[in-house]
């Protein structure tokens, strides 16, 4: 969780951006949770390195209901709301490991469209083969591996248990995927 806190504003940053740009990898279901608050009721935001596709109150920690919304790679809050959000991103990257076991293809249904699938790390001395088709990863002929995988976001979830409605805006549609991949392990 990450916590930014606006100093008490100056004349000439009353409506200056406070942002961050945030380097932490998603869940596998391509979300993080992060504090944001809005001090001094003043405009307040977080940078990510992925377009937003829903975010949501997981705990507000003010008393004022103020304010919160999202652009594109930014969530935003104001009017003095300080809470914790669940963000949840349209793309992002995430491992998985998969083994072909006895030369046998093996599937893994990631609950997300791929994008993308490439070995992180090989465990077999065997090199096999792997690919993807929509939403399940595969390995084949005995390879072993972690594998770094892009997924994309069909549809916008729904709120956690205990969420709030959101008071935002969804800026941008996620990508589709492609239909089929196949790679030969090195």
């Amino acid at each position: 969780e990450r916590l930014v806190r606006i100093p008490p504003p100056q004349v000439e940053m009353l409506n200056a951006v406070q942002s961050m740009l945030t380097g932490e990898k998603p869940s596998r279901d391509g979300y993080s949770d992060f504090q944001l608050a809005s001090v001094n009721h003043a405009h307040a935001s977080l940078r990510f390195g992925g377009t937003i596709a829903f975010a949501e109150v997981l705990t507000q920690h003010s008393k004022a209901s103020g304010s919160f919304g999202w652009d594109g790679k930014e969530l935003w809050v104001a009017g003095g709301l300080r809470a914790t959000f669940r963000v949840y991103f349209c793309q992002w990257e995430t491992s998985f490991d998969l083994d072909s076991v006895d030369l046998q293809r093996t599937e893994l249904d990631l609950g997300h469209e791929i994008q993308a699938a490439t070995i992180e790390t090989q465990r077999s001395k065997r090199s096999g083969t792997f690919g993807w088709t929509g939403r399940t990863l595969w390995a084949d002929e005995g390879l072993r591996a972690r594998f770094n995988v892009v997924l994309c976001r069909q549809a916008t979830p729904p709120p956690s248990k205990g969420g709030t409605a959101v008071r935002g805006q969804r800026s941008a549609a996620a990508p589709t995927a492609a239909t089929s991949r196949n790679h030969t392990a090195s």
